[in-house]
């Protein structure tokens, strides 16, 4: 069942166009234009759908009209662990999607991660 009004749902009176989105440094960068003629944020999320639907980082950007601005999100990397008795680290490459809400079908792009024992 959909929900009623999906995580990072809300929006604002300012409108936003992305672009140039490329998988980067272990996270994902995303250029942010503000459209519109008045001062706005924009929120970017980070999911990974698989093995099941997780925000694992995000960012919020205030720009001015007609600006625009580079914004990098890396994943927590805590939120790159599954459980299967016990907590195994996700390595290598994920499928990640960067969208506005958790049901936006936003821009899906493969990234690598690498392991780590810290996390």
């Amino acid at each position: 069942t959909p929900a009623r009004h999906a995580f990072g749902s809300g929006s604002g009176y300012a409108r936003f166009e992305w672009s140039n989105i490329t998988a980067e440094d272990g996270g994902i960068s995303v250029t942010i234009r503000n459209t519109s003629s008045r001062t706005g944020s924009d929120v970017i999320q980070l999911y990974r759908d698989t093995p099941e639907t997780v925000l694992i980082g995000f960012a919020k950007v205030r720009i001015e009209p007609g600006g625009e601005q580079r914004v990098f999100v890396r994943p927590e990397r805590k939120m790159m662990r599954v459980w299967n008795d016990g907590w195994m680290v996700m390595e290598g490459n994920c499928i990640v999607r960067l969208s506005r809400s958790a049901e936006d079908m936003g821009h899906t792009l493969l990234c690598s991660f690498a392991s780590n024992a810290n996390l």
